[in-house]
């Protein structure tokens, strides 16, 4: 993999006269530096994907990797790598944002409020507080993550030391749960 993203860098400037095949670069980009486990110029490569693809093209260059990249999320916080870890989990929260901005539809075996709650997750382990709160504030109006988003709010408000707040929140949290529950 690292051979052939060494073959494939710039490529684009290299070869402008190839532009039929610059769509299976970035692919092929895209598997080599996952392989290779390079996170901070793989978000960088999805950067330049989104930006230059339509969103048909975007689906399909970037098919399969929010999988995968969920797979090393889970591999790194085995190996404690904090910061690829971090660059990783970055990426993911782009990556699924990206599903949402664009519509995709959910399978009949994808839970809408799950995906936007892993995502809240996600936001909130890199630390964008603004992103995460309004996915909580919107899983909090109903279902199955309303008691979880409040145990988010907490935390956020937590950290923006607005104590206040975050007491509200775990005091509402508290009344809608029981001893036991999984929050507790």
């Amino acid at each position: 993999a690292g051979e052939i993203l060494t073959l494939l860098e710039n490529f684009e400037k290299k070869y402008p006269e190839q532009e039929k095949a610059f769509e299976a670069v970035a692919r092929t980009r895209i598997i080599a530096l996952q392989k290779t486990g390079r996170f901070a110029e793989l978000e960088k490569a999805v950067d330049a994907i989104v930006a230059r693809y339509q969103p048909a093209q975007q689906r399909e260059l970037l098919k399969g990797l929010p999988q995968v990249v969920a797979a090393d999320v889970k591999q790194l916080e085995k190996q404690e790598d904090k910061e690829s870890l971090l660059t990783a989990r970055r990426l993911l929260a782009r990556l699924y944002a990206d599903r949402l901005k664009r519509g995709e539809a959910f399978a009949p075996e994808e839970s809408p409020d799950q995906f936007k709650y892993n995502l809240a997750q996600l936001y909130l382990d890199v630390k964008d507080y603004e992103n995460a709160s309004q996915l909580y504030l919107e899983l909090r109006k109903g279902g199955a993550y309303s008691l979880a988003a409040l145990a988010g709010l907490a935390r956020i408000a937590e950290v923006k030391n607005e104590l206040p707040q975050a007491t509200t929140y775990w005091e509402e949290l508290l009344k809608g749960s029981q001893v036991g529950d999984p929050l507790w």
